[in-house]
């Protein structure tokens, strides 16, 4: 009799050990998610900033146009007025014109290296939140697990109360 009771102590001991080493093991894998939760909201408000200077950079791009669009209406009607200074008036318009389309290109630019960030970020939000999927459903086996080998302890305790 002595003997079984030991030998119960010494599986309820190797148990708590077990679960205790799980706890450790749920509590990091925690952590780390907690941890890259946090990285996937930083990931997320960058994207929020991105999206934002993207939208600020098309609102230039239109003030630009409109802006260029009234100073060449503008200097229509002055060229029209002077007709001596046709000439000179046309090439004003067309340095105007080189300038717009030079800035609207440069802006055009800035827009695409801002969607490329913007692409390259939610890859990585893309990657970050698969690891999350992974590390909870190895939370869950794991806690199963233990699950499984608290039931497995505690049935043949149950047993032999009986």
């Amino acid at each position: 009799m002595e003997d079984k009771l030991k030998l119960l102590h010494s599986a309820k001991d190797d148990v708590q050990q077990v679960n205790s080493q799980q706890a450790c093991t749920i509590s990091e894998l925690q952590t780390k998610n907690n941890s890259l939760t946090m990285g996937v909201d930083n990931l997320k408000r960058q994207i929020e900033s991105l999206q934002q200077g993207i939208a600020a950079k098309y609102q230039d791009i239109d003030n630009a146009k409109q802006e260029v669009r009234t100073q060449m209406s503008e200097k229509l009607r002055d060229s029209e007025k002077e007709m001596s200074g046709l000439k000179s008036e046309r090439d004003k318009l067309l340095g105007s014109k080189h300038k717009l389309e030079d800035r609207v290109s440069q802006l055009e630019n800035d827009v695409d290296k801002k969607n490329e960030q913007l692409k390259h970020l939610k890859e990585k939000l893309s990657m970050r939140e698969s690891d999350i999927a992974w590390m909870r459903e190895e939370t869950a086996q794991r806690a199963k697990a233990l699950q499984v080998a608290v039931k497995n302890y505690a049935q043949p305790l149950t047993t032999q109360s009986a």
